[in-house]
């Protein structure tokens, strides 16, 4: 079963997306982080998980507002929410069992607004496009 990892912290946003991967894939497999600190928490499961693909929004919240809210490390108090998308792939291409996972940048920001070193080897796709450029993005990753 292909599946896929959604980095998105606008749930209505993600339920658009989750809702479109469905229709076009519906054996697809799809799990969704929201937050920079959850994927954080969860980068043991990330690499154990074996997706096709991550979609990931290119600016993301550290956490969800809450009275026991995790504190951010410095990078991410250096960096803001601006780049979370940019850190979640540099950590992935740290890690030997996720340096090659297929990343797609799924965000409002024009692809001007980023360095080729941010996105790297990653492929981005600007939400003001609609779901055709998304969708025929993640075609090509799960048929290779």
């Amino acid at each position: 079963m292909k599946k896929v990892l959604l980095v998105e912290d606008d749930h209505l946003q993600a339920e658009g997306i989750r809702s479109k991967l469905r229709e076009e894939f519906p054996d697809l497999q799809i799990n969704t982080i929201s937050t920079e600190a959850a994927f954080r928490a969860a980068l043991d499961e990330i690499a154990a998980a074996g997706y096709s693909v991550a979609i990931v929004d290119v600016m993301l919240r550290w956490a969800d507002a809450a009275p026991n809210m995790p504190d951010p490390p410095e990078d991410v108090r250096a960096g803001g929410f601006f780049h979370g998308g940019i850190r979640f792939k540099d950590i992935l291409r740290s890690r030997r069992e996720t340096e090659k996972l297929p990343i797609i940048f799924y965000s409002v920001l024009d692809s001007g607004k980023l360095a080729p070193e941010e996105t790297g080897d990653a492929e981005f796709v600007p939400k003001a496009s609609g779901f055709t450029g998304l969708i025929e993005a993640v075609k090509r990753h799960l048929e290779s």
